[in-house]
């Protein structure tokens, strides 16, 4: 057992030392951007294609779970997400997703708690469906502009992201 492990008082001094990640820091911080990586252009569009493949897969997952919640909730939602984005979902008012006492022309609750949970769930998967399909779409861009024999220069927060 290391010294001083399993004291509360050592665990706590050392608590901010161990969650910062002082070498993720040193390269991902302000002023790394000196240090580059070098890949040809084939090897970074092979890892984009990596990244394609898994975000298509995951957007593939939350659409089928996007379907669900508007099945479960038992309307759908009518309200478009963000204009400049290409989305293929609507989302649900913002009134759908928080318990409320609003009630409509008739008097009666515009949804039950249990809908506003699933629209409030809906609503926050919609938010990465949207983020993941971005960055589909940035991927397949980059990877049509890389050059197979060209080498570039990767920042090292680029090259973490792409798996390097």
């Amino acid at each position: 057992m290391h010294r001083g492990s399993g004291n509360p008082k050592y665990i706590k001094e050392n608590i901010d030392r161990l969650t910062k990640g002082d070498l993720s820091n040193s390269f991902d911080s302000y002023g790394s951007n000196n240090l580059k990586i070098s890949k040809k252009g084939s090897d970074i569009k092979e890892k984009l294609g990596l990244v394609i493949a898994t975000k298509t897969q995951m957007l593939q997952d939350m659409t089928s779970q996007l379907i669900i919640f508007q099945q479960q909730v038992g309307f759908t939602p009518d309200q478009p997400f963000r204009s400049e984005q290409d989305c293929p979902f609507n989302r649900y008012d913002y009134c759908f997703t928080y318990v409320r006492k609003t009630e409509d022309a008739d008097g009666k609750p515009i949804c039950t708690e249990d809908q506003s949970k699933l629209c409030n769930a809906y609503n926050d998967m919609l938010y990465a469906y949207c983020d993941t399909k971005n960055e589909v779409n940035t991927a397949t861009f980059l990877q049509r502009n890389f050059e197979d024999n060209k080498s570039y220069d990767l920042t090292m927060s680029q090259a973490k992201s792409l798996g390097f």
